[in-house]
C-alpha cells in the first residue's frame, strides 16, 4: 500500500497460488476499496488495467472490459516510459482476450492474445510482474486453442508456459499448466506421455490447497477426459465426479455465475458421457438435467 491507497497485487490473483478462493477474495476486497477511494476517472491506467483483471478473475467480463478499456484509453495519455506503456497495452490485451474466451469466441481471444504477446516483445528490459504476464499469455492461450481442438498449438503455448514458470522458480504455477499440458498431448494421441505428464502434476499439488483451488478443480476434470480417452471409464467417472464436487462446493459469488456455470457444466457433460457410455441412462439424465439449467444461465449472461 503507498500513500494510504491501496495496491492491488495483480500477480498473486492471477494464479500464483494455484488460483486459491482465498486469494481471489482477497484481491477482490482490495479492489472494492481502491473503488471505493477513487473515481474511475482519478485511477491511472494500471490502476485502471488491475482492476479489470481482477474483475476477469470474478468472471465479471462487463465491467473487466469497461476497465480494460478504459486502462488502453488512459495510457496514451499518461507520461511513462515505453516500457510501462507497453507492459500496460499488452496487460489490457491478454485480459480482453480472456473477456473473449469466457464469453464463447476463442478465435478472438486467440488473436489479442497474440496482439498481447507481440507488445510484450516491445518491452526492452525486465520490469516487475513481465515474467508473470508471459506465464498468463502463454498458458490461456494454451488454453484457448485447447477449445478450439487446435492441440499442437495448445501443447506448444503450455510448454512454454511451464518455461518460464520453471526459469523464474514459480513452483506453485507448474501444476496447472502442466496438466493441461498432459491432457492436450492426450488428446493429440500421445497416450502414454500425457498421462506421465497428468501424474507429474498431481504430485506437484499440495494437499492443503486442494479443497480450495480451482486449478485443482481442473486438473481432476483433465485427468477425466484423459482416462475417457484411455478407455477406462470407471476411473474417468471418479475424476470428473470429484471435479463436479469441487466445483460445487465453490461460492460463485466469489468467482462469478460464467465460470461457476462454465465448469460445472464441463463436469457434469463429462459424467453424462461415461454413464451413457455405461448404460446408465437415469445417471446420465440427471447430469445432463444440470448441464441445461447451467446452459440457461450462461445463455442469460451472454455466454455464446
Amino acid at each position: 500500500m503507498a500513500g494510504g491507497r491501496v495496491e492491488l497485487d495483480i500477480q498473486k490473483s492471477s494464479g500464483q497460488s494455484y488460483r486459491s478462493l482465498p486469494t481471489i477474495a482477497e484481491e477482490s476486497a482490495k479492489a472494492q476499496q481502491m473503488l471505493s477511494e477513487k473515481s474511475k476517472d482519478e485511477m491511472t491506467s494500471h490502476e485502471l488495467k488491475n482492476l479489470g483483471i481482477t474483475f476477469n478473475e470474478k468472471s465479471d467480463y462487463i465491467k473487466a472490459q469497461e476497465f480494460l478499456n478504459a486502462a488502453l484509453e488512459k495510457v496514451e495519455k499518461e507520461t511513462l516510459s515505453e516500457n510501462e506503456k507497453n507492459f500496460i497495452i499488452a496487460s489490457c490485451h491478454y485480459g480482453l482476450a480472456i473477456c473473449k474466451r469466457e464469453l464463447g469466441r476463442p478465435h478472438a481471444a486467440i488473436a489479442l492474445f497474440i496482439k498481447a504477446s507481440k507488445q510484450v516483445e516491445k518491452i526492452s528490459e525486465e520490469i516487475k510482474g513481465l515474467h508473470d504476464l508471459r506465464y498468463v499469455i502463454a498458458r490461456n492461450i494454451g488454453i484457448s486453442y485447447l477449445v478450439i481442438e487446435d492441440y499442437a498449438n495448445a501443447i506448444s503455448n503450455f510448454s512454454a508456459a511451464v518455461h518460464i514458470a520453471e526459469k523464474t522458480g514459480q513452483t506453485g504455477r507448474i501444476p496447472a499448466v502442466k496438466s493441461y499440458l498432459g491432457l492436450s498431448t492426450v488428446l493429440a494421441g500421445k497416450l502414454t506421455e500425457g498421462l506421465k505428464l497428468l501424474e507429474e502434476a498431481r504430485l506437484l499439488y499440495p494437499k492443503n490447497v486442494r479443497e480450495e483451488s480451482m486449478d485443482w478443480a481442473a486438473h481432476r476434470y483433465h485427468m477425466g477426459r484423459a482416462l475417457e480417452n484411455t478407455n477406462k471409464p470407471m476411473d474417468a467417472l471418479v475424476e470428473y465426479a470429484e471435479s463436479r464436487r469441487l466445483r460445487m462446493q465453490i461460492d460463485c459469488n466469489k468467482i462469478g455465475l460464467v465460470y461457476y456455470h462454465s465448469r460445472l457444466s464441463d463436469s457434469n457433460i463429462g459424467c453424462a458421457r461415461v454413464y451413457l457410455s455405461l448404460g446408465r441412462n437415469l445417471e446420465a439424465a440427471a447430469s445432463l438435467d444440470e448441464v441445461l439449467a447451467s446452459c440457461k444461465v450462461l445463455a442469460s449472461a451472454g455466454k455464446t
